[in-house]
Order: structure tokens, then sequence, then C-alpha cells
């Protein structure tokens, strides 16, 4: 039984993953599909963990209790409640899984694929009237949705994790399901490119990049200056083959890309952002002594954008912690992310496997997408996967 329960681990993960990234397309409930979770989680788990947890593991939890304290002077309490409550009850439920996690990640990178492909071969299939309309727009404009209630940048995390995993897994699979990883592997990245969302494509390329930079780096400027050379010039003959290449390409498409990646209008979610990020580093700059240390409260952004306690964050992480939890917080948050750091530095000594490489790699497009898009809550997976790091590495 015990077998089974941790078999059926990995399917239940990629589950409430796949419901939390795509709204009320999947008839079921966050909340069931998150319980469903915990119970889980709660069978796999392994107490022995507790007494030898990584040092990073314990400042990493510890700080996810203390951001609770700071509701107490959260200027947008019911927001920071509510964000709080995701937050911990996801992370908590997800460190359930760590122990089992760390033994075999590929086990959950090939459910997330399975799982993610076959949602997606469903929507090709099933939901062919809604992606024909986003493409046969016109003039007018489309990112692709799952649903009315669905941010286009949150299906887009969906589809670049469906990529992810079919990239990873044409690695490890043979024959058969190698050709049917490479499919999906198309699959998803025209799915992703057709929700418009710059953030999450750069992040996925960014990811492997990163990665392999890292993983290669050798401490003399000579290779240094070789390898960032490559990805330079890689860039500017990319953008020199798309700007010939629109020329050819049929009127909707070109217009798609023309609205979403390449025109001046296409810049209007920059401008937004850009106001954010100032507005976030004025709030913070105007606060006194406590609050640069401590924050102003979680959830406390939504009240300095709209002055009353309603949703709002800054779309960049850094911002959102030195906003909301202070100068300590942020302090924390770097110390951890330059660990992960240093550990794929450390990785040149040692022969890469594909638990490793998932992991990192997952590690660096949530990394880099919380950068640009949504707040902790919607970034849930990237504290838990820096979990995973820490307790994988020790």
């Amino acid at each position: 039984m015990k077998n089974f329960i941790n078999k059926l681990a990995p399917i239940i993960f990629s589950f409430f993953i796949a419901v939390k990234y795509t709204g009320s397309f999947l008839p079921i409930s966050l909340t069931y599909s998150l319980l469903a979770l915990l119970f889980f989680g709660i069978c796999i788990f392994q107490f022995s963990i507790l007494k030898k947890l990584s040092k990073e593991s314990q400042f990493l939890s510890l700080w996810i209790v203390f951001i609770f304290f700071t509701l107490i002077y959260s200027e947008a309490f019911n927001y920071g409640v509510e964000k709080y409550v995701v937050v911990f009850s996801i992370y908590f439920s997800l460190f359930l899984y760590v122990p089992n996690m760390k033994k075999d990640f590929s086990k959950y990178i090939k459910s997330i694929f399975f799982i993610f492909l076959s949602i997606s071969v469903y929507l090709v299939l099933f939901d062919y009237s809604s992606i024909q309309k986003m493409v046969f727009f016109g003039e007018s404009g489309g990112r692709y949705r799952i649903t009315s209630d669905l941010n286009s940048n949150v299906i887009s995390v969906f589809f670049s994790l469906g990529l992810i995993s079919s990239i990873l897994c044409t690695k490890v699979f043979k024959r058969g399901l190698k050709i049917i990883s490479l499919f999906s592997t198309i699959l998803f990245a025209v799915l992703l490119f057709f929700t418009g969302s710059r953030g999450a494509l750069l992040s996925v390329i960014l990811a492997f990049t990163v990665f392999y930079l890292v993983y290669k780096f050798k401490k003399t400027i000579k290779t240094s200056f070789l390898y960032l050379s490559l990805i330079v010039i890689s860039l500017i003959i990319g953008s020199f083959i798309i700007n010939i290449a629109v020329d050819f390409l049929p009127t909707y498409l070109d217009g798609f890309i023309n609205s979403r990646y390449t025109s001046e209008e296409s810049l209007a979610s920059l401008n937004a952002r850009l106001f954010l990020y100032t507005l976030a580093f004025q709030g913070f700059s105007d606060g006194n002594f406590f609050d640069m240390l401590f924050g102003h409260g979680y959830g406390s952004f939504g009240y300095l954008l709209t002055n009353s306690d309603s949703r709002g964050y800054p779309h960049n992480i850094f911002l959102e912690i030195l906003y909301e939890m202070g100068l300590l917080s942020l302090f924390l948050f770097l110390y951890l992310i330059r660990k992960i750091f240093y550990y794929n530095s450390k990785l040149t000594k040692v022969k890469l496997n594909i638990n490793q490489i998932s992991i990192f790699v997952l590690f660096y497009f949530l990394f880099f997408n919380s950068m640009s898009t949504g707040d902790m809550a919607s970034n849930f997976l990237l504290f838990s996967i820096m979990l995973v790091l820490f307790e994988s590495k020790k």
C-alpha cells in the first residue's frame, strides 16, 4: 500500500498544479485538490526529515511563518490574509512531498508531462473554436485563454511547465515516447507563444540558458566572455531572422506578432510594470525605519496602489518582499537565491543526472517568471522547489 501511494503522489502533485494554473477549466475545486494533496502528503511524509532539515530549509520555512506576523500592521489585512492562506497552505502541503521528491524528481517531471500533455491535446481537439478565434482575429488582437476568468499570464505558466517537462523528458524517454515528447515540445511552444506572454517565454529560455552557463562557468575571463558573447550573438541573429520572417508570414500571424511582441502597443504592459516598480520603490523609500526593516505588512501594496484593502502587487517578487516585508526579509531571500546559484556552480564537479537538471531548470523558470508577473501566492511553486533543492543538496 505504501509503494502504491508513493507512486500515486507525483500524479496528485501534478494534477494539483494543473488545477491551479487552468482556473475553472478543470471541473474540480482548488480546495478539494489541495485537500487531496495534503492527504497524500501526510501518507508519504517521513518525519525523520524534521530532525535533519538543512539550514536553508529552516530559514525558508521560518520566514514563511514570520510573514504571518506582518499581517498585524498590514494596511490591507483582508487581502494579506487571503494571500497568506494560499502561500502557507500550499507551501506546507508540498513540504510533505520533499522526501519523496528528492529521491527521484524525474517521476514528478514525467507526471507533469503526461497530465499537462493530455489537457493540452484536449484543448486542441475540443477547444479548437477558441484557438481559431484567437488566431484569425484580423487587426483586433487576441491572446489564448482557456476560460474567460483566466489571465493569459497564468495559463502561460501551465504551458511553460509543459514545455519544460517535454524538453527534459526527451533526455530520458526512448523510441516512441521520445517522439511524443518531441511533438509535445512543439505543441507547448506554439500554445505558449499564442498566450502572448513575453515574460513566461523569456523565462523558459533563460531557465535553460542560465543553468547551462552557471554549470559550465569557469573562473576565467576568457571563458566567461566566450559564453556571454555566444548568447548575445545568438540573440542578435535570432532577432534578425524574425524580422525577415515576419515579411513572409500570413497577415493574421503577422498581426499577432506585431500586437503582442514588436509594436509600441505591445509595450503598454511593460510601461504598466515600470509604474508599479516605481510605486513600490517610492513607497519603500517614504517609509520610516521600522517600515524599511520589516515592511509595511503582508498584502499592503494593494493599499498603496488603490488606497483600499484590495488586491494589488508590483509584479516583481523582490519589490513585493521589499515593500511588504522589508530589508531583512529581502536580504534573507537574496541569501537563499545565492545559495542555489552556488549549488548550481558546484555541479561542475559531478556528473549530471535528470533529477538535478530538472530541479534547477524548474527553479530558474519560476524565479525569472516571478520577476515579471504575479505575487507570492501565484508564485507559490517557487518556494517549494527551493525547498527541494536545499534538501537534495545536503
